[in-house]
């Protein structure tokens, strides 16, 4: 299976259409892939939010409440004053769902 990994920019449920991709990967199931992906996650945080003074990732969790993703993680950025906290929204896609990632990763709006 193919997982896509999109991080919001508030809610995971709002303005789906504004989430950005930050990561494919392949494998047999969701925890297969989430050392890859909180690795990413990490990355994306420190590069973000460059002062902060350490990032914090979850794996991978069912998600029950985003219509469009089926999975979500959180992430907190750490600083001395303050924590910020992002979600990010992973869909999982069959192998014969090629047409959908296609629409998504050359930035057409999915229907």
């Amino acid at each position: 299976m193919k997982y896509l990994l999109y991080r919001s920019l508030g809610e995971l449920e709002d303005d789906e259409e504004q989430h950005q991709l930050v990561g494919v990967e392949v494998g047999k199931d969701v925890y297969s892939v989430a050392d890859t992906f909180v690795k990413i996650v990490n990355y994306d945080m420190s590069c973000e939010f460059p002062g902060c003074q350490g990032t914090v990732c979850y794996a991978p969790e069912f998600e029950q409440f985003a219509q469009r993703y089926d999975y979500h993680m959180f992430a907190y950025a750490h600083f001395s004053d303050d924590t910020i906290a992002i979600d990010y929204g992973i869909i999982e896609l069959q192998e014969d769902e090629r047409e959908y990632f296609w629409t998504h990763w050359n930035g057409l709006k999915w229907i």
